[in-house]
């Protein structure tokens, strides 16, 4: 059984969780171990990541930035609806579809009303189901919906509302999927490594159950929160501790180690590897 290593971000965007990841990844992987990645759930702009949506239609599967990172720089070679069963499409809002500058900046606080295509997956059962929202679309900006439009056209998703798509996520079922994904991945390898997004303390709460280390990535540094008092304060009250900010607010920091700036993915995957004896703590 794997050790399961879960990173989450301090920062609401750009804390730096996948760039980490994917150097853990390569470090534990250089020293022999082996290792998967597992994003349950993941969420893509496709206005500032435009690529991800060329990327969804050349491999006719909904795709994320983060995903496809994992794919181009380390030699992982699972399903992507295994390590990634959910994947969120986002899209911010036409400005012209609002009164005001105030009502559209509000908008984009609420990654709900950005949502337009969602894709759902079971690894093990070897389906997978797509859904949009109407409501959002008809707010997308026109020189995105062609693209849009394409997307529909390959996956052919079932129309939901926001409440529908709330009941959805919220099943045992899909509970059910993830926690699937996670025990398929676990008794395969040494070690898997959880990202999860924004600054969410957990992706979902069942994952409570499979965590043996938490590590929360701010720029410059790796946080390591004490894990007991942690894990005790997400049980208790996950709603109070949903985000990390309050979490580590309260459980306390174990380990703090700091992360050097780097050019892009590799040069800090090398920068872990070199100096492994440094990281290494980190997930004992």
């Amino acid at each position: 059984m794997a050790i399961n290593v879960l990173v989450n971000g301090l920062l609401e965007r750009d804390s730096g969780k996948t760039w980490f990841t994917i150097a853990l990844y390569n470090a534990l992987r250089s020293r022999g171990y082996k290792v998967g990645i597992y994003k349950p759930i993941s969420g893509h702009d496709g206005w500032r990541q435009f690529n991800t949506i060329l990327e969804s239609i050349k491999m006719s599967l909904l795709i994320g930035e983060d995903v496809l990172n994992y794919l181009n720089y380390t030699d992982m070679k699972y399903n992507i609806t295994l390590i990634n069963p959910i994947d969120f499409l986002l899209i911010p809002s036409d400005y012209k579809s609002y009164k005001s500058a105030s009502e559209y900046i509000s908008s984009l606080e609420d990654q709900y009303k950005q949502t337009i295509l969602v894709r759902i997956s079971s690894y093990e059962e070897g389906f997978t189901n797509y859904y949009r929202i109407p409501e959002n679309y008809n707010r997308v900006m026109y020189s995105l919906r062609m693209w849009i439009d394409k997307l529909y056209g390959i996956f052919n998703p079932i129309d939901i509302d926001i409440r529908q798509l709330f009941n959805i996520l919220s099943t045992k079922y899909v509970d059910k999927i993830l926690d699937r994904s996670l025990e398929i991945l676990s008794d395969e390898n040494d070690y898997v490594l959880i990202e999860a997004f924004n600054n969410i303390s957990i992706p979902y709460k069942n994952i409570l159950r499979n965590i043996d280390v938490i590590l929360t990535v701010t720029p410059g540094y790796i946080i390591k929160p004490r894990f007991k008092k942690a894990m005790e304060l997400l049980k208790k009250d996950l709603g109070r501790y949903m985000t990390t900010e309050y979490l580590l607010a309260e459980a306390g920091v174990d380990r703090l180690i700091s992360v050097p700036p780097s050019k892009n993915i590799t040069e800090l995957s090398n920068y872990i590897k070199n100096n492994w004896s440094k990281y290494q703590s980190l997930i004992e």
